[in-house]
């Protein structure tokens, strides 16, 4: 069974825990460092089945550190790049009915800024998105059968004609946490690549590395412990960490009563149709 959100009161006093890598700040924190790069490489490699993914470069132009780590702006979690191609990581900790076309805006407008600094109109320029998504992917798709899997691809933007030859050069994969979550509290078996993102649902060091002791894996977690001694990353955790809990409180009491409108409304007609017969 997975841990329960562990707060920063509780990771400072005990060495067992590791910070929520769901939280921006934190995903931002740790993966806008060169030294963790290697991790991300494995991850996109996994993700999208290219095998030449490494000597990857972070291009973010902001980069967030202990005094200004809650900085916001319009660009993405990460962009990392080789030569022609983007990678663009979002880590999307909780659902809002904007997500899926911000996420979008951010990947076209940066396809078509190196496409147009480079001339070629996307012709020799590719860039892959790849979304984190921490929240019930099927709800929020509005699936009523059939499982949706760790990997997935939604790509609506592009089933016009025009745009998907426009933008063809353009990838989107997520990555369903919820998916990997509702294994792992069953216990079922995982494979190597669910093993390796275990990181980014469980807080136990322990439990962890009995999952997955991989290099990588371990190098992430020892990284981490150094943010313990950084008091503007910290005050930052924790107040993200709360807002989080409020936002997903509203969204909860939300779904709760446009459940509760449709179940009325599906009684009202009901109803209605019965009047009909009598």
């Amino acid at each position: 069974m997975a841990s329960k959100f562990i707060d920063a009161k509780t990771i400072l006093k005990s060495d067992d825990y590791i910070f929520d890598l769901t939280l921006d700040v934190t995903f931002k924190r740790v993966f806008l460092e060169d030294n963790n790069i290697k991790f991300l490489e494995y991850l996109v490699s996994n993700v999208t089945n290219y095998k030449d993914i490494k000597d990857l470069t972070i291009k973010n132009t902001e980069i967030p550190n202990s005094k200004s780590v809650n900085v916001k702006s319009s660009f993405s979690d990460l962009i990392l790049g080789k030569d022609s191609k983007e990678y663009i990581i979002e880590m999307n900790g909780s659902y809002s009915n904007l997500l899926y076309y911000k996420n979008n805006y951010y990947v076209i407008k940066e396809h078509s800024r190196r496409c147009n600094r480079s001339n070629t109109y996307g012709i020799d320029e590719y860039t892959t998105l790849i979304n984190i998504d921490n929240y019930n992917i099927k709800e929020e798709l509005k699936i009523n059968k059939g499982e949706v899997g760790l990997i997935y691809r939604v790509n609506k933007i592009f089933d016009n004609e025009y745009y998907s030859d426009v933008y063809k050069n353009i990838e989107i994969y997520n990555i369903n946490l919820d998916y990997l979550r509702k294994k792992y509290y069953n216990d079922d078996k995982l494979n190597e690549f669910e093993k390796f993102l275990i990181i980014f649902i469980e807080q136990d060091k322990n439990k962890i590395l009995s999952i997955c002791n991989n290099e990588l894996v371990r190098e992430l977690i020892e990284y981490m412990d150094t943010l313990k001694y950084e008091e503007n990353f910290i005050a930052t955790y924790d107040r993200e960490a709360f807002e989080n809990a409020e936002k997903q409180e509203l969204e909860d009491t939300k779904r709760e009563i446009e459940n509760s409108k449709k179940e009325l409304e599906e009684n009202q007609k009901e109803l209605e149709e019965n009047q009909k017969e009598l």
